[in-house]
């Protein structure tokens, strides 16, 4: 998903990779909760909001590089 940066603390530029299984209605209630949007705590199977931050990159080691 895209998301243009800049507005209400979300940050543009980044690559934000969450645990597999996050719902997405988790994002979307994170965006909403940025937008503005008052009194909204839950949002479909949204397990809570988001952090909108990368962490510190890191190198794949070897059993994580793909060969094309």
């Amino acid at each position: 998903m895209m998301v243009a940066g800049g507005v209400n603390g979300i940050k543009g530029g980044q690559h934000i990779r969450y645990p597999n299984r996050t719902p997405m209605s988790s994002l979307l209630l994170t965006m909403l909760d940025k937008a503005g949007v008052p009194n909204l705590t839950k949002l479909g199977d949204s397990t809570g909001k988001l952090e909108l931050v990368a962490s510190a990159p890191r190198s794949a080691d070897a059993s994580e590089r793909k060969t094309l």
